[in-house]
C-alpha cells in the first residue's frame, strides 16, 4: 500500500522560464534561499492531500522549516546533526 512521498532533487517540468534549475533552487545549494522552496513544498503537499498520503518526507537541514510549515511529517537533517560529509 502506497502511504507517501519523499522528495529528492529536482521535480521534472517544474520550472519559471529561467535558466536555475529547481535543483539550485530547493535541493543542493538552497542553503541562502529556504523560501524558494516553499512552492515546491506546497504543491507535493496538494498532490499528498488529493491522493490522501499520509506521510510527506520533504525538507533538510537547510529548509526544514519551510517544509514543516508546508505540511512536512518527515525531513532530513543529517547534515545539521552530524556536520557536513567528510
Amino acid at each position: 500500500r502506497f502511504e507517501g512521498r519523499l522528495r529528492t532533487g529536482e521535480l521534472p517540468g517544474w520550472g519559471d522560464g529561467d535558466d536555475e534549475s529547481t535543483e539550485r533552487r530547493c535541493g543542493r545549494g538552497a542553503s541562502q534561499r529556504p523560501e524558494q522552496c516553499r512552492p515546491v513544498f506546497a504543491a507535493l503537499a496538494a498532490l499528498a492531500r488529493v491522493y490522501g498520503l499520509s506521510e510527506l518526507s520533504m525538507g533538510m537541514t537547510d529548509d526544514f522549516e519551510v517544509a514543516i510549515e508546508e505540511g512536512a511529517t518527515m525531513v532530513r537533517i543529517g547534515r545539521g546533526l552530524f556536520g557536513e560529509r567528510i
